[in-house]
């Protein structure tokens, strides 16, 4: 199922993108078990694939169970927090999620919020620019594999 489903992210970029909407980023965290498939995995998609392990524990530090999707608006404020089934991209809650994030202000960012955030991610300081206010969100959908899915 998590090949699929990165599959599935990966056409969901796509047609993003086509577009205009590009601003919105996926990334996958892959599950500590499935570090075998990390290659077969980072091989279907174009955004980032990282590898949880027993140091990290990214997963277990997000209480997130394999194929959950965190959905983050452009302020980096976590939205929503998606379990199987709704987290599967064919399933429509997930895609119905994204573009709720992207085409809104679900956590009521402001310019300045976004410039604060941006700044902090960046370690560069905060300065509000006209694109950084134009832009609508970012949102980082995170999906746990592992090898037998």
């Amino acid at each position: 199922m998590c090949q699929q489903q990165a599959e599935d992210l990966e056409r969901l970029t796509t047609s993003y993108e086509n577009i205009g909407m590009t601003d919105i980023t996926f990334l996958i965290v892959n599950h500590v078990m499935g570090a075998a498939s990390i290659n077969e995995l980072t091989s279907r998609v174009s955004f980032p694939v990282y590898q949880d392990d027993y140091n990290l524990q990214i997963q277990s530090k997000l209480n997130a169970s394999i194929d959950d999707l965190f959905l983050y608006d452009r302020c980096g404020t976590l939205v929503y927090h998606l379990t199987k089934p709704e987290s599967l991209v064919t399933h429509g809650t997930m895609q119905n999620k994204v573009l709720t994030t992207y085409l809104t202000n679900p956590c009521n960012c402001t310019p300045d919020t976004l410039s604060t955030t941006v700044g902090k991610t960046s370690n560069q300081t905060p300065t509000p620019t006209p694109s950084i206010r134009r832009r609508r969100a970012v949102a980082a959908p995170t999906t746990t594999c592992s090898s037998n899915q």
